[in-house]
């Protein structure tokens, strides 16, 4: 017998929210579906959390591997799935009570390679965080400006795979997995680039279904000195696999502008003082980010693309290896609290 849905939980020490994650799922009205929880080598009682939680329900499985990562975990879950379509969830997050009905009833309706909705950011409040792209159907050439307002638009779309379900067998035909989010600048930017483009329908729709748990501290609290080498390997990967598909020509320059943009966030942090990182070691970073040949090439992409004035003049001072008028663009920014 099909089975609708196949509910990924990748999970590596999350004890503390990990019943919140599960209980949000198995408490849906809807219960098409299989949910496998990967615990990727946990150490703090996850792993015996996994296989108490799966001993109350049937629809629950297990798998326990040594720890590889969140990417890991993800194809893990995928290779072991058996459902019509895909939903990764991350294990500290959790699903609104009517999520997988309103999922199910537009699987139905439209029957989309990729559906896209919503979320909430929760922190002291619980935030609505929408993309401001019309609900429907895209496909043809409707999809392929849906993918090029992807590229332009990342930080205000939400690319992250939880606010998507995809079709295993369009992911299968595609060879679509994730790379290793110890390799590249971000695992989701480019598993969804890629599934963007081989997809032949994308549903849109406005309902916030997920809740983001936005904790304090950890990663934004810290300096992280691969970033931008991180960042320029998902722009080679993305790049290669482009040619390898035929559309190099057709989406370079919006994956140059994509890449530009992580690079000027790359460069903001480095104008930062962490507990881990000075200012002085910030500058001598930025001055070799903008001597960077694969920088300086993809800026003259980013600045054809380029609507925003200072935007414009931001690219432009970096083209010309202006340092210091970058710095201070930044730290100004930061004083207005920008």
């Amino acid at each position: 017998m099909k089975i609708e849905l196949s509910i990924i939980l990748p999970i590596y020490n999350v004890y503390n929210y990990l019943n919140r994650c599960v209980q949000s799922i198995i408490q849906q009205k809807f219960d098409d579906y299989e949910l496998i929880l990967v615990d990727d080598g946990s150490t703090d009682g996850s792993s015996e959390l996994c296989d108490e939680l799966a001993a109350t329900d049937k629809r629950i499985r297990v798998i326990h591997k040594q720890n590889g990562g969140l990417s890991s975990a993800r194809n893990a879950g995928f290779e072991a799935a058996t459902g019509e379509y895909i939903f990764w969830i991350d294990s500290d997050d959790w699903i609104r009570e009517d999520a997988l009905t309103i999922i199910d009833a537009e699987l139905k309706i439209s029957k989309p390679d990729i559906l896209k909705f919503n979320y909430y950011r929760n922190t002291d409040s619980q935030i609505p965080i929408k993309n401001s792209m019309d609900l429907g159907v895209y496909s043809g050439s409707l999809k392929e400006k849906l993918v090029q307002y992807t590229f332009q638009n990342v930080s205000v779309y939400g690319f992250t795979v939880w606010t998507h379900v995809y079709k295993r067998s369009f992911l299968k035909q595609s060879g679509l997995r994730f790379v290793s989010e110890r390799k590249i600048g971000s695992e989701d930017f480019i598993f969804n680039y890629e599934a963007y483009i081989a997809a032949e329908t994308i549903a849109i729709i406005h309902e916030c279904l997920y809740f983001y748990d936005l904790r304090e501290g950890s990663l934004s609290q810290t300096y992280r000195e691969n970033t931008y080498q991180r960042f320029n390997e998902l722009y080679k990967q993305l790049s290669n696999w482009l040619m390898e598909h035929n559309c190099f020509d057709k989406y370079q320059k919006y994956a140059a502008y994509f890449y530009v943009g992580r690079i000027l966030g790359c460069i903001s942090a480095e104008y930062k003082v962490y507990s881990n990182h000075q200012i002085e070691d910030g500058h001598k970073n930025v001055k070799k980010m903008l001597d960077a040949t694969v920088f300086q090439d993809a800026i003259k992409y980013a600045r054809c693309l380029e609507k925003n004035k200072e935007k414009k003049i931001l690219l432009y001072l970096c083209e010309h290896r202006c340092e210091k008028a970058i710095y201070w663009i930044f730290t100004r920014r930061l004083l207005e609290g920008g």
